[in-house]
């Protein structure tokens, strides 16, 4: 969902080294058909992009260092729904529910990794984890459902408004790179806020045609389109279908009480 816009916005800033979905960072280790065929998924981040950020802060109230030096970074873009265990937990904190999704992300890889390693590699081997920490921490660019975001997004965009001043500035006219930059971060902002809060709107239309649809069914189709984008890899947040939907408005009220 935010996360076609947020590729779009990373393009167009030319933050460096940008690759989507990168299927073959642990092909030299472990062959992807190894994996695939012991019933398991590969490791696959939704994108590698070169940026300069800081730690991944985890704890309630964390405060996040300087920024590192720039490198080679895995990411996962991520959202979260209303009524997930997301939005029950760090209640106290600001945009809190992003947090804890964000804080998720990194141990998960881990662990993918540790079993990949466990069931392909020879006893005691690190290979995948190792490979895996070699970019340090999996960053969660994690979208929440009230428009709000987590932190490396709001880093990233301020990244990519540096860029955009620097390239822009005096073309456009502007007095100073500073203020260029001000003009083009709030513009940033305005989009990523715009295309999060509109796109899960889309996305819980697009849910209404499976409310009393037996969750089996459901599974099924998911299933089928997972299977249809491994097909299709540079398909990026594909427009969703709504003739369902639109079937479903056409129902008289009388035959869904």
């Amino acid at each position: 969902m935010g996360g076609s816009c947020f590729k779009r916005l990373l393009f167009g800033a030319s933050l460096g080294c940008i690759q989507l979905g990168p299927q073959k960072l642990f092909e030299s280790l472990v062959p992807l058909a190894e994996i695939e065929a012991e019933g398991m998924e590969a490791i696959v981040p939704d994108a590698i992009l070169d940026v300069a950020l800081p730690a991944v802060a985890t704890g309630v109230r964390q405060k996040r260092g300087a920024p590192r030096p720039r490198r080679r970074l895995m990411a996962d873009f991520k959202t979260i729904h209303k009524g997930t265990v997301s939005y029950k937990q760090r209640t106290s904190e600001q945009s809190g529910a992003v947090r804890a999704r964000e804080a998720k992300v990194w141990p998960a890889y881990v662990a993918h990794a540790r079993k990949i390693d466990s069931k392909l590699g020879a006893p005691g081997s690190k290979q995948i984890e190792q490979r895996l920490r070699s970019y340090t921490e999996t960053r969660g660019v994690v979208f929440g459902a009230y428009g709000e975001a987590s932190v490396d997004v709001h880093d990233i965009i301020s990244t990519a408004a540096d860029a955009i001043a620097k390239r822009q500035w005096r073309q456009a006219g502007a007095c100073s790179l500073t203020e260029y930059r001000g003009f083009a971060i709030r513009n940033l902002r305005r989009r990523m806020g715009l295309t999060i809060v509109q796109e899960m709107a889309r996305h819980t239309i697009s849910r209404m045609p499976l409310i009393n649809v037996p969750r089996q069914a459901v599974e099924d189709e998911m299933a089928r389109r997972r299977r249809q984008r491994s097909t299709n890899h540079h398909a990026w947040a594909p427009t969703p279908e709504h003739f369902d939907f639109y079937a479903y408005q056409q129902i008289p009220i009388a035959t869904m009480a």
